[in-house]
């Protein structure tokens, strides 16, 4: 079931507005007007599910941020396990990475695929 909440709104809208980053659930209690932590948690359980924010492990914790499948869909990412910031990999890259993996291993590659390291900001 899906339905449609004033909380539901404003937090996808702070995920809209803020495309390049993930954020932990306290981040987003922090930074959404009126948000209500047990419904914050929930919320952004379902919004995972539903394939509007992908949840990814890290260190601090579960990490979810924006997700756009039609934007997305022919190509890797790779997210900072420090801030949280993901960047795009071209295409071309993503698609020689799952071809020498294929090759190598025999597994099927998702473009969905997440490579986690550390950001050249955070890194210095």
């Amino acid at each position: 079931m899906s339905y449609s909440t004033g909380q539901k709104e404003r937090i996808l809208a702070f995920f809209s507005d803020n495309r390049e980053k993930a954020f932990t659930s306290e981040e987003i209690i922090g930074c959404v007007p009126g948000a209500v932590q047990s419904t914050v948690y929930r919320l952004l359980q379902r919004l995972a599910e539903e394939g509007l924010l992908m949840k990814v492990p890290s260190e601090h914790g579960a990490l979810y941020r924006y997700s756009d499948p039609e934007r997305c869909p022919h190509h890797m990412h790779m997210e900072c396990t420090v801030c949280g910031r993901t960047c795009h990999l071209d295409e071309d890259i993503s698609d020689r990475i799952r071809r020498a993996i294929e090759e190598e291993t025999g597994f099927s590659v998702l473009p969905s695929t997440v490579f986690r390291g550390i950001c050249p900001e955070c890194r210095k």
